[in-house]
């Protein structure tokens, strides 16, 4: 059965037009014939959905990746009645960082703090990555990759089964990845074709990577 708070038809054609498996679009009024007005805000409804759509599919030997930020915040608050072997952090942040105006009313979380809030709802193994997500230069970057507390996690990305990610937008600016970029990285990156980034990595239009002054400087996952 199709939940009521998904619009299966839009959620089809998402998926014909980008050639996806799956797309999921969520009414931004909440459950059709519900009987009362949705208080949630969007970005709640899409965390539940998105929560009830990997507690039908995970298994419990998966190692699930976990990006951070306000969208994943509201998946793994939601998600409740399944398992996992291990939470992997797939992307630096050890700073709490508000949510920004669309989650203004909860509070600020690192990517630490996902990791355990995920793990411990799986009951899974945490697996955190102790870095800070943007570092001041490339060297800098790949000397912190060496230590064990970093390199440790980073061989646990091959093991990640199902992950978890957000994507920040840069125009209009919605990211955490832009709250941590100088004005003028962002105004070049955006001129290089910037409009979005999943952990840490910089997307143009085409989903194709940006390369720019953040180039190595960012501490997670690859493609």
């Amino acid at each position: 059965d199709v939940p009521t708070d998904v619009d299966l038809a839009l959620s089809e054609e998402l998926a014909a037009r980008f050639g996806l498996r799956r797309a999921i679009v969520v009414r931004s009024g909440g459950a059709v014939g519900s009987g009362r007005e949705d208080a949630s805000t969007p970005l709640h409804a899409v965390g539940v959905a998105a929560a009830r759509f990997l507690a039908e599919r995970l298994e419990p030997d998966e190692v699930v990746g976990v990006s951070w930020g306000a969208s994943v915040g509201h998946v793994v608050d939601a998600i409740e009645g399944t398992r996992a072997s291990a939470v992997v952090q797939l992307v630096g942040g050890v700073r709490p960082t508000p949510l920004g105006a669309r989650s203004s009313d909860r509070p600020s979380r690192s990517g630490r703090d996902i990791v355990q809030a995920l793990s411990d709802r799986l009951g899974a193994l945490a697996v955190p990555l102790d870095s800070p997500l943007l570092l001041a230069s490339a060297e800098t970057a790949e000397l912190l990759r060496l230590d064990p507390s970093v390199s440790d996690t980073i061989r646990r990305f091959v093991d990640v089964t199902t992950a978890v990610v957000g994507i920040g937008s840069w125009t209009p600016p919605s990211s955490s990845l832009v709250d941590l970029v100088t004005p003028q990285e962002r105004a070049t990156l955006v001129r290089d074709g910037a409009v979005a980034d999943v952990c840490g990595i910089v997307l143009d239009a085409d989903g194709g990577g940006v390369r720019g002054t953040l180039e190595g400087r960012t501490i997670g996952i690859d493609v």
